[in-house]
């Protein structure tokens, strides 16, 4: 059974909508504590091994917290648990939660905006910077993107279970990771998704499909709310969720499930012989100019995932608009005391 988005997203109260901030809470507290699991512990020569939390009790209870509050850091943890307990279905729900509450509730919802900070939203693009922080890195408390390379993208009886990570060993992507005796053979791979029901490898693709494009939905979403000074980076964990659709898009094509993707040209392949879609008459304004950006991006992290192009142009997408002052202050800020003084004023703030 799938998530009730509508139903966790109505509103609490006509006083609150969004209910009351409930980060003093017992139930919040324990929510919190039991997402965290127990981590390695050394008591002299020997070591007591991580203990994962039980993410479906974790579930529960951020389901259950949703009837009280409308809250960000509540919503970050419960798709965490989402992840982990329907994997890849699992993953776009939780996604289409955090978009569909960003846009519905922004203004009320938990952590406030607070007035006398100028409604600084900081506190809240932390929680989803989140996403963006490499596995193993300094501060990957909640590792989201660990945790979506090593959800199960297929489960074979014969085989056994493999998961995006393993595919990325399997590439040479990525290194092995120590103690891992037999690293994972693309064949073996793909073996193991022949004997997936088609029907099932059709809906997780599609769940991958709207995986991603969420992400970037939420991206495009965020920087057009609080703009590029405020918004976080969030290219490295769209470019894994790009990953993961196109792989599960390689393994429709390999069971004639699906016909493999035309390749875009520059002239948009005129005559509809391709199934591209033609980009026609001429760029009229900043949107036009973000949409064609967007789009050229989202080439790239499909056809080409390791390209950096996505990640310049996406800097260039927020310097869209902006007047010059903005584009130096984004660019490079310490140009700024310069400038002020080639121009003889103390501030480009507006008077």
């Amino acid at each position: 059974m799938g998530l009730d988005i509508e139903a966790l997203l109505a509103e609490i109260s006509p006083e609150e909508p969004c209910g009351a901030d409930l980060s003093y809470d017992p139930a919040y507290y324990q929510f919190m504590r039991d997402a965290e699991g127990t981590p390695e512990q050394r008591l002299g020569d020997s070591v007591i091994e991580a203990v994962e939390p039980d993410w479906r009790s974790v579930k529960s209870q951020g389901i259950d917290l949703f009837a009280r509050t409308k809250d960000l850091n509540v919503t970050m943890v419960l798709m965490l648990a989402l992840t982990v307990n329907d994997a890849i279905n699992g993953l776009a729900e939780g996604l289409q939660l955090l978009r569909r509450l960003l846009e519905r509730w922004w203004d009320q919802m938990h952590p406030r905006l607070d007035p006398d900070e100028n409604n600084d939203p900081l506190e809240r693009m932390n929680l989803i910077s989140a996403l963006n922080v490499a596995p193993g890195a300094m501060g990957d408390t909640r590792r989201f993107q660990a945790r979506v390379r090593e959800m199960p993208l297929c489960k074979s009886r014969q085989l056994g279970a493999f998961n995006y990570r393993h595919v990325l060993i399997a590439r040479g992507e990525i290194e092995r990771p120590a103690g891992m005796e037999n690293p994972p053979e693309m064949a073996i791979i793909d073996a193991a998704f022949a004997e997936v029901e088609p029907e099932q490898l059709k809906s997780d693709a599609d769940a991958a499909a709207r995986a991603a494009s969420t992400i970037r939905d939420i991206d495009r979403w965020i920087l057009e709310k609080v703009g590029s000074n405020h918004a976080p980076d969030l290219q490295d964990f769209i470019k894994l969720l790009t990953g993961v659709e196109k792989f599960y898009q390689e393994q429709l094509v390999r069971r004639g499930l699906s016909e493999a993707p035309a390749e875009a040209s520059v002239e948009g392949q005129a005559g509809g012989g391709g199934g591209v879609e033609q980009i026609r008459g001429s760029v009229k304004g900043p949107e036009d100019v973000r949409q064609l950006i967007g789009k050229i991006c989202e080439y790239y992290e499909r056809h080409e995932p390791s390209s950096p192009i996505p990640m310049l142009l996406r800097r260039a997408e927020r310097l869209v608009g902006k007047g010059f002052i903005d584009v130096v202050r984004d660019l490079s800020p310490d140009a700024l005391s310069q400038l002020k003084m080639v121009a003889g004023v103390d501030t480009f703030e507006p008077r």
